[in-house]
């Protein structure tokens, strides 16, 4: 069995570009997470997918990235290629767990 778990860390409707750069994850978004990924215990293989990289999520990044220690990988793209000056931009964190960026999936299918 696989697991895709879906994370929104969007900010709140409101003001948008500069200050919907940073995403967000409330304490109480972060206990419906850990919900979640308690039910992926006994799956082979859980990815999680948000729109914002973690570096760029304001929460508690240490129990955040507790939480993502239970997946293979964290699928991201909010930054994609940074207008093709970074072209390859992941993280292998500590844990094991992956952190990769989906530079164009649109159009070349490509993560970096």
């Amino acid at each position: 069995r696989y697991s895709f778990v879906g994370i929104d860390a969007s900010p709140s409707p409101g003001l948008r570009r500069p200050y919907n750069f940073f995403g967000i994850l409330h304490e109480d978004d972060l206990s419906q997470v850990e919900d979640v990924m308690t039910q992926t215990l006994g799956d082979n293989l859980t990815l999680i997918l948000t729109h914002y990289p973690s570096s760029v999520i304001n929460t508690d990044h240490n129990r955040m990235r507790n939480i993502f220690s239970g997946s293979l990988a964290h699928l991201c793209g909010h930054l994609h290629t940074f207008g093709n000056f970074v072209t390859k931009m992941y993280g292998h964190h500590p844990d094991g767990h992956l952190e990769l960026e989906l530079g164009d999936w649109k159009w070349n299918r490509m993560f970096r």
